[in-house]
């Protein structure tokens, strides 16, 4: 402890530019890893889901590679880099797919109704969507 403010401590760091398109660039690599953790995440999900489950629901978030992917693709079109979001896009399909096949093969393995009632309607969602992504989006300055 000592005089200094602790406004002065706690300034919010900033990365360059380079450094969070390497990150997108090396997070949206399909490896094998990436296919076991989108895997991973989608019976996790499904089970969550099915079991209305609210604790393997947020595990599967942890799992699930979509966030990376989407700033891939948003991030390479704001850049103009045409190899990006191409690049995204791919992993994100291949999470799609792999999200919703796993999630089909817990319904066949399961069996049974969904339990978990917590849906949303679509305009909503896209509410909650939107403060989310407004009130996340970085602020530069002071």
């Amino acid at each position: 402890m000592n005089s200094e403010s602790p406004d002065l401590l706690t300034r919010p760091m900033s990365e360059p530019f380079t450094y969070v398109i390497q990150d997108l660039w090396q997070m949206s690599h399909v490896t094998t890893s990436y296919v076991g953790r989108a895997a991973a995440g989608g019976i996790l999900l499904a089970t969550g889901i099915i079991d209305d489950n609210p604790i393997a629901i947020v595990i599967a978030a942890l799992f699930l590679p979509f966030l990376s992917q989407v700033l891939a693709v948003s991030f390479g079109l704001w850049g103009r880099d045409r190899r990006l979001p191409l690049k995204g896009a791919r992993a994100l399909a291949v999470s799609t797919v792999l999200a919703v096949a796993a999630g089909a093969v817990v319904a066949l393995i399961e069996g049974g109704s969904i339990a978990f009632a917590g849906f949303k309607s679509p305009l909503s969602s896209l509410a909650i969507s939107a403060v989310i992504g407004i009130t996340s989006r970085p602020v530069h300055g002071g």
